[in-house]
């Protein structure tokens, strides 16, 4: 004959066992976030200057971001690759960036997950001129 705690225990496991059998991870083996190194180019931003391009390097493997999941302060990319290392570049939207930042300074945090769902983020801050 089995005792109370047993059963107790029993059933803990068992709601365990459901739990990742539908895809949901523990609360106890939830992955911490990583902070990436990032830099924004250009690192002085013009704001009358005509730009080509608004590039963001993180220092995480392309490889391993899950890439639809990429936002730079409410933007998401236009375009991404990888740099030489294999490290993630983004361009934005020139025009789109111009219009969320205004002088002194702005910051820009680039956010997003890794293809095994651990969120990652960055920032870096730069100068803006009229």
């Amino acid at each position: 004959m089995t005792s109370p705690r047993t059963h107790i225990k029993l059933a803990g496991a068992c709601l365990i066992l459901v739990a990742v059998a539908w895809g949901a991870a523990p609360a106890a083996i939830a992955a911490e976030p990583i902070s990436v190194d990032v830099q924004v180019s250009p690192h002085t931003l013009a704001l009358h200057a005509r730009m080509d391009c608004f590039t963001v390097h993180a220092a995480i493997p392309l490889s391993t971001v899950e890439v639809t999941t990429l936002v730079l302060n409410g933007l998401r990319p236009t375009a991404v690759g990888a740099d030489l290392r294999g490290d993630l570049v983004c361009k934005f939207d020139p025009a789109a960036v111009k219009q969320i930042v205004a002088p002194p300074t702005a910051t820009f945090v680039l956010s997003g997950t890794t293809k095994d769902g651990v969120p990652f983020s960055g920032a870096d801050t730069i100068r803006v001129v009229p």
